[in-house]
């Protein structure tokens, strides 16, 4: 119950805020409607003979524009003040038009930047307990302390409450630039430290990886270029190493490169589907036995898609060196209204040279593949093979 109030109290204050016009325009015709009954009633205005005239009706017209306080304070307080003046000299005070000076007051009081503009504010409320010493109409001596004890105060504590409410204003105001502040330079520390990691991986990658790469490069171009003609298979074999590792080298450059400006380098391209027949060819040239079978008509597919599948491949076929050797390796390519769907099948096999596998390979797969919306899963085969499967959407959601 107590949660539906809350939720019930928010939407008024929420619609009061948006609706401020409907919201005036609903008080001053309030006012002008308390006036007017106020002028049928004997009682409450014993110096009125109980029918409202011409000046109630002006006086009660006058009081609707209140609808208008926030657009034109100062016309509107001068306004109501005129009107207070006159009905009073000649009814006596009003509730409704009163208190609408009031409200155009506290207006005055909460919009004036100056407090001496406030002050001048306050002196019209006051003069009406001036005007009304000297009307006819007022009642006797036994109406002013009533008059003087309820105009001037709140004419004051109107005044004090506006000014009070404009210094809360501006302080909240004042409170939330200092906290977009505080979050701009939170934002910028926080930018400015992954700047300075991605420079410290940069720097580390260039130092590790790609320095090892660039040795290996040179070093297999040299042997390639020393080694006996009639040894063709050592020729063939030092020449994919030499373009395997100088392809490498490429890449690395391109994500040091992305590292250290904080997004893609354009100075290269991101492979994708139509580098495939050369990623086997190339894993076919270093003894690998693999063919690739594509099926269905191509579709155009986002970067992004091509890239994640090419890198799947590219990453089995290494599994398949490391761990099973060189054995008859299939790569298949489906083409369909979802998108595509990409295999990778290795016989069963050993390694000539033992890998320890920390298993992140598939993992890093994995979390590509899902990343763009797919799916995977990569799992041994009846015949102890070993089969990789990913299927992409051809929209990936990054």
């Amino acid at each position: 119950m107590r949660v539906s109030f809350e939720k019930r109290f928010t939407e008024i204050t929420t619609w009061v805020e948006r609706h401020p016009i409907a919201v005036d325009a609903s008080i001053a015709i309030a006012l002008a409607l308390i006036d007017l009954v106020l002028g049928f009633t004997t009682d409450v205005r014993p110096h009125v003979n109980g029918t409202p005239d011409e000046l109630d009706l002006v006086s009660a017209t006058s009081v609707s524009c209140l609808t208008f306080r926030r657009q034109a304070p100062w016309s509107v307080f001068l306004l109501l003040t005129v009107n207070s003046t006159v009905i009073t000299y000649a009814h006596g005070l009003h509730v409704g038009a009163t208190t609408a000076l009031v409200i155009s007051l506290y207006t005055v009081a909460v919009r004036a930047k100056s407090p001496w503009a406030c002050m001048v504010a306050a002196l019209p409320p006051a003069a009406l307990v001036v005007v009304m010493l000297f009307a006819e109409r007022t009642g006797g001596d036994e109406f002013w302390p009533e008059a003087l004890a309820s105009v001037v105060p709140m004419s004051i504590a109107t005044v004090a409450l506006g000014r009070t409410v404009r210094r809360s204003r501006h302080q909240a105001t004042r409170l939330a630039e200092a906290l977009d502040r505080l979050s701009d330079l939170q934002r910028r520390l926080a930018d400015e430290a992954v700047s300075r990691e991605r420079l410290r991986i940069a720097r580390e990658l260039h130092d590790v990886i790609a320095g090892s790469l660039g040795v290996i490069n040179t070093r297999s171009g040299v042997a390639r270029l020393m080694c006996p003609k009639s040894d063709r298979h050592a020729k063939e074999a030092l020449h994919v190493i030499e373009t395997v590792s100088r392809n490498a080298v490429d890449e690395m450059r391109h994500l040091l490169g992305a590292l250290r400006t904080g997004g893609p380098a354009a100075t290269s391209r991101q492979p994708g589907l139509d580098d495939l027949p050369d990623l086997v060819t190339g894993a076919r040239r270093s003894g690998l036995p693999v063919r690739l079978h594509e099926t269905g008509e191509r579709r155009p597919v986002a970067e992004a898609v091509g890239l994640a599948a090419y890198r799947i491949a590219q990453e089995a076929l290494t599994n398949v060196f490391k761990h099973a050797g060189t054995v008859p390796t299939t790569v298949s390519l489906q083409h369909d209204t979802y998108g595509l769907h990409i295999t990778i099948h290795n016989a069963v096999g050993e390694a000539t040279t033992p890998h320890r596998s920390c298993g992140y390979g598939l993992a890093g797969m994995r979390e590509r593949v899902m990343a763009l919306g797919g799916s995977f899963h990569a799992e041994h085969t009846l015949d102890e093979g070993f089969v990789v499967h990913a299927s992409l959407p051809a929209n990936s959601r990054e």
